[in-house]
């Protein structure tokens, strides 16, 4: 469930500012997809728009938090959230 969230959170803008208010971090069990939730859930606030995938990428490599097997996992987390964007994107080019 929570992977399907943080898909949506990327590739649909309207449930994206639809949710993220009410979404809290506690209801991310797994402390690499918490991570992936937090930074694109501060993004969004931030800057009222869906991070990119290399936005995600940067803030992970700029947490001194992680671990190196911390960082790899939420890094293959992103990548999956991304991937069925990627593929639209490449159909329609």
């Amino acid at each position: 469930m929570e992977t399907v969230i943080l898909k949506n959170l990327v590739l649909n803008e309207d449930y994206a500012r639809k949710v993220v208010p009410f979404l809290q971090e506690e209801y991310f069990h797994d402390k690499a997809e918490k991570t992936v939730f937090n930074i694109v859930s501060k993004f969004i606030l931030k800057y009222n728009n869906i991070p990119t995938k290399d936005a995600v990428h940067i803030s992970l490599e700029n947490d001194t938090a992680l671990s190196e097997v911390e960082f790899k996992k939420c890094v293959s987390i992103s990548d999956e959230m991304y991937k069925q964007g990627e593929m639209s994107d490449s159909a329609v080019s």
